[in-house]
């Protein structure tokens, strides 16, 4: 039993007496772990442009436009329907996001109208992922309207004022 203890307490005492191999030993670790840390760290994990053309110019696509120019890491272009056609054909641009005309009309009334994402081949993974930011934000804006809207219309009726049915709507959301 003394034995082996005794070949443990030779081994270590060679690897202690061995600075380059100590010092070697202890920081590499501590290298790595640095050098891992800094690549996989934190920040954007993406950057991107999104290329719109507001055909509808209303309300709903200047509230859209605003909530896509508040996400982190997504700059907006807003280009006219014949300038990104021309930049699709010329692969300037790989993906564009039409909002037609009467889509703020069309949300108004209730309906759900369809955004339309143009395309050159698969659209980049750039365009992918800004048409989908862009259709969440679009969702998600078109449902607030609509939920508003049925909420005012429930509580026309009563006594309340609009503005403070409004105003609770918004608290909540």
């Amino acid at each position: 039993m003394t034995r082996p203890l005794l070949v443990g307490l030779l081994e270590l005492r060679r690897y202690l007496a061995d600075r380059a191999e100590l010092a070697f030993g202890i920081a590499l670790p501590i290298a790595l772990f640095a050098l891992m840390y800094t690549t996989f760290s934190g920040g954007n994990a993406f950057n991107g442009t999104v290329h719109i053309v507001d055909s509808d110019g209303g309300a709903v696509t200047a509230e859209i436009l605003s909530q896509l120019r508040d996400v982190e890491g997504l700059s907006v272009e807003v280009l006219d329907e014949d300038d990104a056609v021309a930049k699709l054909q010329r692969s300037a641009v790989l993906s564009v996001v039409i909002f037609p005309a009467g889509f703020s009309e069309g949300v108004s009334t209730g309906e759900r109208p369809a955004v339309t994402v143009r395309r050159r081949g698969n659209g980049g993974q750039e365009g992918q992922i800004a048409a989908s930011i862009v259709r969440t934000v679009t969702q998600q804006t078109v449902s607030e309207l609509a939920a508003g809207a049925a909420v005012r219309a429930a509580f026309a009726d009563q006594a309340i004022p609009e503005a403070r049915v409004d105003e609770a709507f918004s608290g909540l959301l």
